[in-house]
């Protein structure tokens, strides 16, 4: 993953939203992927920030037909619905609810990526459990994007 570094309160902040872009081998053919975004001080205690949702077979990307700051776009089109091909990489692109976090001094940036969520969706018992593979390679790049906003 691509984090940007983390400064003192007052030298940066966030101008628009965080967004991301994974590549990933999913051993299943259908699910959801939540993403975290969480501060973490320097004695280990963590603090939601934001998320983001999509259902995967909706990862198909296009160009918002309105301004979107550049974010990823999805039309949730029927007709653009993706399916898996289990064991072959995929690319899921999407962007985190918009909030502005100031980061203290000697905090970190913990960044998750769930394919279930029993406390927000409905999430049924997979036996086996799939199995889910993050790629960070030349090949497969994987990053997140935190825009900031200097400090004049």
């Amino acid at each position: 993953m691509r984090l940007l570094p983390i400064t003192s309160p007052g030298a940066e902040s966030w101008e628009r939203p965080a967004a991301f872009s994974i590549r990933a081998i999913k051993w299943l053919t259908y699910g959801e992927a939540s993403a975290y975004l969480e501060a973490v001080d320097s004695s280990g205690n963590s603090t939601y920030i934001t998320e983001g949702e999509l259902r995967v077979s909706h990862r198909r990307l296009e160009l918002a037909p309105f301004e979107n700051l550049g974010l990823p776009y999805h039309t949730h089109f029927e007709s653009d619905c993706q399916l898996f091909t289990p064991g072959e990489p995929f690319e899921l692109a999407l962007d985190l609810l918009p909030t502005a976090w100031w980061f203290s001094p000697g905090s970190r940036i913990r960044f998750t990526v769930a394919f279930a969520d029993a406390d927000n969706f409905s999430t049924p018992v997979l036996d086996p459990a799939p199995i889910v593979q993050l790629y960070h390679d030349m090949h497969h790049p994987s990053f997140v994007e935190l825009p900031i906003l200097r400090s004049a």
